[in-house]
């Protein structure tokens, strides 16, 4: 078997559940297409609006002039040259000698995991190392807190810290610069991902939310002089991404993606796991989902061979509540025709990293 990968990017029409051509509805969890209260997780009304959008491949064929082009069923104007929608070079500078242990003594290193700020990347090793990057790969600086596989970064929006969670049971928060000594914490089992509070630097309060093994979502609070951690959700299995956009945090466990609004200490909404359609067997059982906040009021959500987009919307405030209660509904459901293994916006679009097995 062959492992093949591809982009995939995603359109908007008007449609609601809009399935391309060749593809049948399939049923969808109960929770799918419903609003949810934010208070006690139970359905209060269906969907009956919303956005949609549908896939199509990213690839693009071979570049040719009309004249060559001898497939009778497009016709000419089927047939354009268009600028590719990504460009990309390959990293090397320091990138290289990590990987390959050009430097001298320098085992090769494995990567892990990468993450991305406007001005720098971070690489996490199979090793536990962290290795801080310019934008062209070049090394600025090698930290070394964890001594096993790291599993996720978080990176501050301002740039100035830097979490990441390994499978040592160890969860660190990195300054990026200066003299501030890392902090360190540790959990007894793997800690699978990791998010800082997009305002950490600027708050007395500072907080992170961790997930791992331990089917445990943690948040940790530290202030001046108290610190104090608390359980926001257990018992679903291993938890295997958290994701942190202003003061909505959404997490995934083996069952449902789960949203919790920081600001008011409740729950938000939960999508329970949709069934998939095209994998079965070990390969369903395995699929671990992908998160990705488009906005503060849209999440999109990878699981399998099937994407959604989770929609935020507020509800009446109740009299003497503080604070805008927040429920949520699912406005898309589409089925691919292979795994998902990463979502993020594009622009208007959504795009799909998705990989396929194919016979030789």
């Amino acid at each position: 078997m062959t492992v093949s990968a591809c982009l995939c990017f995603c359109k908007y029409y008007s449609r609601v559940w809009d399935m391309s051509a060749d593809e049948q509805e399939v049923a969808v969890p109960p929770s799918l297409g419903r609003e949810v209260d934010c208070d006690d997780d139970t359905a209060i009304g269906e969907s009956s609006s919303g956005e949609d959008r549908s896939v199509s491949s990213g690839s693009e064929g071979e570049d040719g002039d009309d004249d060559s082009y001898e497939d009778e069923s497009m016709s000419d104007s089927d047939v354009e040259d268009e600028e590719p929608l990504l460009k990309y070079r390959r990293l090397k500078s320091s990138i290289t000698e990590i990987l390959s242990g050009g430097g001298a003594g320098s085992a090769p290193e494995t990567a892990a995991c990468l993450a991305f700020h406007p001005s720098f990347m971070v690489l996490g090793t199979q090793s536990g190392a962290l290795y801080i990057l310019d934008r062209v790969g070049a090394e600025r600086n090698k930290i070394v807190l964890h001594h096993a596989r790291l599993h996720d970064i978080s990176i501050e929006p301002t740039g100035q810290r830097i979490a990441s969670c390994a499978e040592d049971g160890t969860v660190a928060i990195v300054p990026v610069q200066g003299a501030e000594a890392p902090l360190t914490h540790s959990y007894g089992s793997p800690v699978l991902s990791v998010q800082l509070d997009p305002e950490y630097s600027t708050k007395t309060d500072r907080m992170f939310v961790c997930g791992g093994e331990d089917s445990k979502v943690r948040v940790n609070r530290r202030g001046w002089f108290t610190s104090n951690e608390s359980v926001l959700d257990s018992g679903e299995g291993p938890v295997h991404v958290v994701r942190w956009h202003g003061k909505l945090v959404a997490w995934a466990s083996h069952r449902s993606v789960k949203v919790y609004d920081v600001e008011r200490q409740k729950p938000v909404t939960r999508v329970d796991r949709p069934p998939l359609k095209i994998f079965r067997g070990d390969i369903a059982r395995s699929c671990r989902c992908k998160l990705f906040w488009e906005d503060e009021r849209t999440l999109l959500i990878g699981w399998g061979d099937c994407w959604m987009i989770l929609k935020i919307i507020e509800l009446p405030t109740p009299a003497g509540e503080k604070g805008v209660p927040l429920s949520g509904r699912i406005v898309v459901v589409h089925y691919v025709h292979s795994l998902i293994c990463g979502i993020a916006a594009f622009g208007d679009d959504v795009c799909l990293l998705t990989c396929s097995q194919k016979a030789e």
